[in-house]
């Protein structure tokens, strides 16, 4: 499937001897999501921190206190851009059930390490267990990376985000003019802050500057 644009705020690295991989969303929203979910509510967070560092209390010198459900006024350092694909690029859909079944078929002995499932379908795919996702990526890169040059999946928050990651193959553009700055202000953040519980700083709380 073609991708002609989409939409990036961050780019991340492959570990351990791995590949370059830009992370991208179909559209503003998806990208919003995608950055900002970690800065909601997590329940038990500041109990289990205290509890693993043996503290009895908050250390007001040390201890990180920006208040959760928030995004901090830092996460404003980014920039929103597109970049440009081929339009004959190709991706593996991680979504659908002939994937699964490839998976299954050839990549079936990780989840009998993991304990993760039984076999793949998209519950596991959605999944939050980091060393799944990332060695399924791996497996596919490895094995599929001449006839493609990324994956699609949707993403756990919505079903109605669309998110690309993009190999190094995939020969990704972007120009200057297609990046732009992020404002508490910008509509499409506003809007998906709202969806997920999350408040933006003011205007005041800005870095000036």
């Amino acid at each position: 499937m073609g991708l002609p644009r989409v939409a990036v705020v961050r780019a991340l690295g492959g570990r351990r001897r791995e590949y370059p991989t830009l992370y991208c969303g179909t559209d503003r929203q998806t990208v919003f999501a995608e950055t900002i979910a970690q800065f909601r509510l997590r329940p038990g967070l500041r109990d289990r921190i205290l509890r693993e560092t043996d503290e009895d209390a908050p250390d007001p010198h040390y201890d990180f206190d920006e208040p959760e459900g928030r995004v901090p006024p830092g996460y404003f350092g980014r920039a929103l851009g597109h970049v440009l694909v081929e339009e004959e690029a190709r991706f593996i859909d991680i979504d659908d059930v002939e994937t699964h079944n490839e998976l299954n078929a050839s990549f079936g002995e990780l989840l009998v390490e993991l304990g993760t499932a039984s076999q793949y379908d998209r519950g596991v795919m959605l999944g939050q267990d980091r060393r799944l996702t990332r060695r399924v990526a791996g497996f596919l890169h490895e094995h599929y990376g001449d006839q493609a040059v990324g994956i699609r999946y949707e993403s756990r928050l919505d079903g109605a985000f669309e998110c690309w990651a993009l190999w190094p193959q995939a020969r990704v553009v972007m120009y200057d003019e297609d990046v732009e700055p992020i404002s508490v202000e910008t509509p499409e953040l506003v809007e998906v802050a709202t969806r997920l519980a999350l408040t933006l700083p003011t205007l005041e709380e800005m870095p000036q500057g």
